[in-house]
């Protein structure tokens, strides 16, 4: 997911939990794709906590 944004796969948030969703189970919800990439962002790829925040507003 942090390569997918530094490459500029995905564009904003929105494709990146996208993205995120297709990878975890059938039955996760739309709230616990986008848990799932705060938490992702947080650790993984801090410099991206932009593209997250930017989608909170």
């Amino acid at each position: 997911m942090c390569k997918r944004l530094h490459n500029g796969v995905d564009h904003n948030a929105k494709d990146s939990v996208g993205f995120v969703k297709k990878q975890l189970a059938k039955d996760s919800t739309d709230a616990q794709s986008w848990q799932f990439l705060g938490t992702a962002i947080n650790y993984y790829c801090p410099d991206q906590r932009f593209v997250y925040e930017q989608a909170a507003r």
